[in-house]
């Protein structure tokens, strides 16, 4: 079971790669990181750090923030703010799909960052 993406150590080369190919990338993907599993860590019941690490926060948190941040929309404060509560949104989403999925084993790995980010696309423009 994605034992190397689970694993700390698996951010190590992420970052030299992303560092290396656009640093704002690589802010934005460690701001949506953070910002998630801030979310994440406030709306669990129990502050459970295995269900952190295992429950794919910061894969959909960095996913969230690293296309809507700079890539969809122009870096600006505005678009910040946008990807910030876009992340948050991404984690409620993931906490509801982890929850119907896992007992019927299903996979959701990046389905909630990828729903947040079609979603925003699309009313982006109204």
């Amino acid at each position: 079971m994605l034992q190397f993406s689970t694993s700390i150590y698996s951010a190590i080369p992420i970052c030299i790669g992303l560092a290396a190919s656009s640093p704002i990338m690589l802010v934005t993907t460690w701001f949506g990181s953070f910002v998630g599993i801030s979310t994440v860590a406030c709306l669990m019941p129990k502050w459970d750090m295995i269900n952190l690490r295992l429950g794919l926060y910061g894969i959909n948190a960095s996913i969230t923030s690293s296309v809507l941040i700079g890539n969809f929309f122009l870096l600006s404060p505005s678009s910040i703010f946008f990807g910030a509560m876009a992340v948050m949104s991404a984690m409620i989403l993931t906490m509801a799909i982890q929850a119907f999925c896992t007992p019927i084993a299903i996979g959701y790995f990046a389905l909630p960052a990828t729903l947040i980010c079609i979603l925003c696309y699309m009313t982006a423009g109204s």
